[in-house]
């Protein structure tokens, strides 16, 4: 399947195409551009903890898709970070609930910059002696996280949702969960997930593209891809708890309000309605916003944001607050306020514009479409189905996700509170 889509918003074109190995493949032009970016998405990631290779049946610890990341970069010959420097690149990766990125930016030797990367991902340099010093750094990083209030008060808030999706579990897994990963582990994944049919390849840039699809066949062809199928729990609809609660050295508290949706519209027009929502809910403009900024209860850091993948949908408003009981009370009656009252026809379309507008300035990057990619690419969609769903998202469509997504049963705040 090969197709070039071209979007009037953006006034841009996008290469879509499926190669002959099964990986997809999405290119964005970007002419008179010096700067080049591509990445090799794999959809593996910190909630993919249980799957079915081939009809078998496979547990697996929490933490190994980001261990498995950092295994990515070694080699018993090649220092990979050395390799890119010399051709004037930079390499790096990343790992989140449903995914892991490697990806590099150069403005010179951009192809050969991307043999290297084919190279680096699609083979496994592991031994017991090396997966056994990597779990020391690792548990290193893990304290690290421990010890970032911001990070903690944000799975506390998971945790405190979630009884039983993978999500609660953090990215890297903890020191009990990665002792547990061996060399057999690391290349289940390795023949499971690291396959052209679960991948996907983003470039964006100025190169030949051609160039680009002769690279990426020449490098994956006779690689075999076996039957995997993830598998999660089912979620219960209402939060396992409303409220969580640590203290830690912090100047004055931090929260993090969670909402645990359910998938109720398609995936784009669901994404596009809650950003739009959440902006006139509790946006810079909003009246609430400005009630509590000027009470002092919350700062510029306060913020709102959507997260969504395969087995967790969640709605999150964070920041620092001197009293975030009285900011969490200040969003429910807003919401409910808004719900009782409707939504200003007036408001939502100069939020939607605000939105349309935020989303054409990103395509001014030659990286920021390619990581939006990325991240759509796990969600099963483009980033100009997004332009498109941005232009047609209806006032109702706003409506629909305001009345679904918050409920008496369905929220968690966490907070990290002073010493």
């Amino acid at each position: 399947m090969s197709s070039i889509l071209e979007s009037k918003m953006l006034g841009e074109t996008l290469h879509v195409k499926t190669l002959p190995s099964g990986m997809a493949s999405y290119i964005i032009p970007k002419k008179g551009f010096n700067e080049k970016f591509a990445s090799l998405v794999v959809s593996f990631g910190s909630c993919d903890l249980e799957f079915d290779v081939d009809g078998r049946r496979i547990l697996t610890p929490e933490g190994i898709a980001h261990f498995y990341e950092h295994k990515v970069f070694e080699d018993a010959e090649l220092d990979y970070f050395n390799e890119f420097t010399k051709l004037s690149g930079n390499v790096n990766a990343y790992t989140n609930f449903n995914s892991t990125v490697y990806y590099f930016s150069c403005t010179e030797n951009f192809n050969e910059c991307l043999k290297l990367l084919f190279d680096m991902v699609f083979s496994l340099y592991v031994s017991d002696e090396t997966v056994e010093k990597e779990k020391g750094i690792i548990e290193q990083e893990i304290s690290m996280y421990d010890d970032d209030p911001n990070w903690r008060v944000y799975f506390n808030m998971l945790q405190g949702l979630y009884e039983k999706s993978p999500v609660r579990a953090e990215i890297a897994g903890s020191a009990e969960s990665i002792s547990e990963i061996d060399v057999n582990m690391l290349n289940i994944i390795f023949k499971s997930f690291y396959v052209p049919c679960n991948m996907a390849l983003i470039c964006s840039g100025d190169f030949d593209i051609e160039e680009v699809y002769s690279i990426a066949e020449e490098k994956i062809k006779n690689i075999n891809s076996p039957k995997t199928k993830k598998s999660y729990p089912t979620e219960p609809r209402s939060a396992l708890k409303d409220r969580v609660s640590e203290k830690m050295t912090v100047a004055k508290p931090i929260f993090c309000l969670g909402f645990k949706d359910s998938h109720t519209m398609d995936d784009v027009y669901r994404l596009s309605a809650t950003r739009i929502l959440l902006d006139i809910l509790m946006g810079g403009s909003s009246e609430a916003y400005n009630k509590l900024y000027n009470e002092g209860l919350i700062d510029d850091g306060f913020g709102s944001d959507y997260s969504l993948g395969n087995c967790y949908s969640t709605i999150i408003f964070s920041g620092s607050s001197r009293d975030p009981e009285a900011v969490f009370k200040e969003i429910i009656a807003t919401i409910e306020k808004v719900k009782k009252e409707g939504i200003n026809n007036i408001t939502f379309e100069r939020i939607k514009k605000k939105h349309i507008g935020r989303y054409l300035n990103a395509f001014n990057s030659v990286s920021t479409p390619a990581d939006m990619q990325a991240d759509f690419f796990m969600k099963g969609f483009s980033i100009f189905d997004l332009a498109e769903a941005l232009e047609n998202t209806t006032i109702e469509h706003v409506k629909e996700r305001l009345m679904g997504c918050f409920s008496e049963e369905n929220f968690c705040l966490s907070v990290i509170d002073t010493k």
